[in-house]
């Protein structure tokens, strides 16, 4: 989902994003549409960094989809270069980030949120002799570190802190997917109990979810295009009941990939839910002492 990417970019991350209108016409817009959804109701695809890139899959939807001859001549394409060709060849209006602030109003920008967290952290600097300067430095601390520092802090401070709590643990969990990952790959070289479960829980998560990248696999019969009418209450049904197992699945996943972690990110991860909650609670008794309602 959208919101995820921007999430994971801006907030983890640290990174900005662009989200840049193409020059099409009302038939381009609506082919691309209809290829788009018929591409994804029977996708099958790898990712290759260099042969099949998700520029190169972008390339190959706008091809078919639009048919425009300003593009039918280009194949492979590493993902940086997509945007510059596109606005070489007059297909991508890069106008709308001229004015930045405008840009994010309109939605064209999300910006990272290195400057925010900075920002909360000089509340932190203003009333807490704090050695730090930069957030990414009091971020690098360990958990334990930063837990000394919040039965100083006030009302104000305490809200600056928690967010700050919860980038860092989106931050180490973000780490802790491609260690997972990682391990994950190399699992049948290992013996270890915890990671024999989790890989089999995983590969229920993997064979339960094909279904969201390729959903022609929840009808049995096989057929060309999009589902029809009376297919469709049958795909609700099926649908429904695959997600939830996937919750169920999930959850018990989110318990045993934690013993796939190295020792020490298993224990800083921790320690940082336990600050979050620790602050949280703190900031909760602040907040009822200066005369506000309880939460």
């Amino acid at each position: 989902p959208l919101g995820q990417v921007i999430d994971e970019y801006t907030k983890t991350e640290l990174r900005s994003l662009a989200s840049v209108p193409l020059k099409l016409n009302r038939e381009e817009i609506e082919n691309l549409v209809r290829q788009a959804a018929e591409m994804h109701w029977s996708y099958d695809g790898n990712y290759w960094f260099l042969s099949n890139n998700c520029a190169v899959e972008s390339l190959k939807l706008l091809r078919s989809g639009t048919a425009n001859p300003r593009i039918n001549d280009l194949d492979s394409i590493m993902p940086n270069g997509l945007l510059a060709v596109l606005k070489g060849r007059g297909l991508a209006d890069t106008s709308v980030l001229d004015d930045p602030r405008e840009a994010l109003r309109l939605g064209y920008r999300f910006d990272s949120y290195r400057d925010r967290y900075q920002a909360m952290f000089e509340v932190l600097r203003k009333q807490l002799p704090i050695k730090q300067a930069l957030v990414e430095d009091w971020l690098a601390l360990e958990a334990d570190q930063r837990r000394s520092w919040f039965a100083k802090a006030d009302l104000r401070t305490s809200a600056a802190l928690l967010l700050l709590e919860q980038a860092s643990l989106r931050r180490q969990l973000l780490l802790a997917q491609d260690e997972v990952k990682q391990r994950y790959l190399n699992a049948a070289a290992l013996k270890d109990g915890s990671v024999n479960k989790a890989d089999a829980t995983l590969k229920q998560m993997l064979a339960n979810s094909g279904f969201l990248s390729r959903p022609a696999e929840l009808l049995d019969a096989k057929g060309y295009g999009l589902p029809q009418p009376e297919e469709r209450k049958h795909l609700e049904q099926v649908s429904s009941e695959r997600q939830a197992q996937l919750l169920r699945l999930s959850t018990s996943l989110d318990k045993e990939v934690r013993a796939l972690l190295e020792p020490s990110r298993a224990k800083e991860i921790a320690a940082i839910e336990a600050n979050v909650k620790q602050i949280g609670e703190h900031l909760r008794a602040l907040h009822k002492a200066a005369g506000g309602l309880q939460l």
